[in-house]
Order: structure tokens, then sequence, then C-alpha cells
């Protein structure tokens, strides 16, 4: 599996960018760029990644 890859799709999918999440690289700026990464999305992102990784983000390690 490659992981960056599948955060893309996840990415992507939880922010139904039909696609243009798939082009994006590590040097792609995200907040600020993407209208679409909101607050309420970000936690939205968050949920999905620990939800596909099996992993879990403490609320402590999010700062805004």
């Amino acid at each position: 599996m490659d992981v960056q890859q599948e955060v893309l799709r996840v990415l992507d999918d939880t922010l139904s960018l039909g696609g243009r999440g798939l082009q994006m690289t590590r040097a792609t700026h995200l907040l600020g760029a993407i209208p679409e990464l909101d607050s309420m999305a970000v936690v939205n992102v968050i949920t999905s990644l620990e939800d596909q990784f099996g992993i879990v983000v403490d609320d402590d390690d999010i700062d805004g």
C-alpha cells in the first residue's frame, strides 16, 4: 500500500474534491488554499484517517 496515495484518496473523498486531491504532492498547501478545507472538514479528515489507518489522534494533538 502506498500510504501517501491512500492519504490523498481519503482527503479527496472526504472533501469531495472530484479527483483534485489525488494530484496533490507534499508541497501542496492545504489550509487557506483549498476552500473545502475549513475547520469542520479538518475534523472530518482526521476522523477518516483514523478509520482508514486504525489510528487515534488525541484531541491534545490537534491545534489551530
